[in-house]
Parts: C-alpha cells; sequence; structure tokens
C-alpha cells in the first residue's frame, strides 16, 4: 500500500512537467508557414494565446486531484486504455480545473476513445462552468453572464481550443467549436465557419450553433437583447 502512495505523486509530477508539451504536440502537424499564410487576417496574436494558456495552466495544482479524488487519479495514471477512460468520465462531470492538466495530456493518447473522451470531458467541464453564469431571465436562450470576481476565467484556454479547431481529430473540432462559444471567443468565428464544408453533420451542426449562439451573446452583451426582452 505505501508504495502506490510513493508512486502516485511521482507519476503526477511528470504528468505536470509534460502535459503542456504533450498538449502543443498533438497539434503541431502542419506546415506552420502555410498556416500563417493562410490565416494572415487572423483577430489575435497566437504567440499571446499561447503565453496566457501556459501560464493558466502552470498555476494550477494538479497535486489537488490526487487528493481530491485518487482512485480516479490512478484510473488517469493506468496504463490501461479502458481504465484511462473510465477515469476521463469521471472527470468529466467534476467541474474541477484541477482535472484540465490530465485531459490535456490524455488528449494525445494513441488510443483512439481516451483521446475523443479526453476532449469530451474538456468540453463538458468547460461548458458546464460556463453555464453556471447562464442569465435565467432569458429562458429561451444560452445567455451568460458577465464572468463575476468568484468565477474562473477560462478563456486562457482559447490556445488549445484553436488548436483543436484546426486538428483533423472531428470529435475535437466539434468540441472546440463549442468550447469557443461557451467561452465567448469572438475571434475565432472565422476559424469556426471555415469548417462550414466539413463532411462531419456533427462539425457543421455545431459550427452553425456556435455562430447563432455567438451573435446572440454579443447582442446581449450590449445590451440590445434587454431591449427585446
Amino acid at each position: 500500500m505505501k508504495t502506490r502512495q510513493i508512486f502516485l505523486p511521482v507519476s503526477v509530477f511528470l504528468l505536470i512537467l509534460f502535459a503542456r508539451d504533450f498538449a502543443q504536440a498533438q497539434y503541431t502537424t502542419w506546415d506552420e508557414s502555410k498556416v500563417n499564410r493562410l490565416y494572415a487576417t487572423r483577430k489575435f496574436d497566437e504567440e499571446q494565446l499561447k503565453a496566457r494558456f501556459d501560464k493558466f495552466i502552470g498555476e494550477i495544482d494538479s497535486l489537488n486531484l490526487t487528493r481530491k479524488y485518487p482512485e480516479i487519479a490512478r484510473k488517469m495514471l493506468s496504463r490501461q486504455p479502458r481504465e484511462q477512460q473510465t477515469g476521463v468520465k469521471m472527470l468529466a462531470q467534476s467541474q474541477d480545473i484541477d482535472a484540465l492538466p490530465w485531459l490535456l495530456l490524455l488528449l494525445n493518447s494513441e488510443n483512439d476513445d481516451v483521446r475523443i473522451w479526453s476532449g469530451y470531458a474538456l468540453k463538458e467541464i468547460v461548458s458546464s462552468l460556463a453555464l453556471l453564469r447562464r442569465d435565467s431571465d432569458f429562458p429561451a436562450f444560452i445567455l451568460l453572464k458577465p464572468l463575476q470576481k468568484t468565477d474562473v476565467d477560462l478563456k486562457p484556454l482559447a490556445w488549445i481550443v484553436l488548436r483543436m479547431l484546426r486538428g483533423e481529430e472531428t470529435n475535437h473540432i466539434s468540441y472546440a467549436i463549442t468550447m469557443a462559444r461557451y467561452l465567448n471567443l469572438y475571434e475565432f468565428e472565422d476559424e469556426i465557419a471555415r469548417h462550414q464544408n466539413n463532411v462531419n453533420p456533427a462539425v457543421t451542426n455545431a459550427m452553425k450553433w456556435a455562430l447563432d449562439e455567438l451573435k446572440l451573446q454579443k447582442k446581449y452583451d450590449s445590451n440590445e437583447l434587454k431591449k427585446e426582452k
């Protein structure tokens, strides 16, 4: 029993060291020069996005997860994909930002199911935390109130969302589109719209939904919807 207790923190320490590098490696298979030319008119600075992402993830104490959910941590550190998948599914319901570095690491899993479920769990955490701010005065719409001091700002995740949007994993693209909406990433509208010809309906449906939602959110943010209430 003592051996397991010692092994877990060491494994988590290694995970923290490599999680961000693995997350980046998952989405660096394209020719960067071509990407830069293609997105020459983009509305954001990717270096700044990366710096904010690194800072945000670096400030998360991933060891908290081992204290709060030791069994989930053991499953995540297992070499068995089925165990990892179970752990990921459990984290999807956690609404816990301490889970983020763990999920980022498994976005690079060689196992398809683990990789897909990790993206799903990331999307679920982002979405569920955002929906805590849903404005109940507009029940017909999903509109998010501004962040309060007690709310966690997840916008630094924009960098990994961008990587997923430009990746080749269909499920990850769909999840990234959903996250872009719930993070109010208006600057990614063009990135989202370029998936209009995707052959997968899950992606095109998510794209149409997200762009419509962002349009409504903009009106809400500028108080236009309150006039129409």
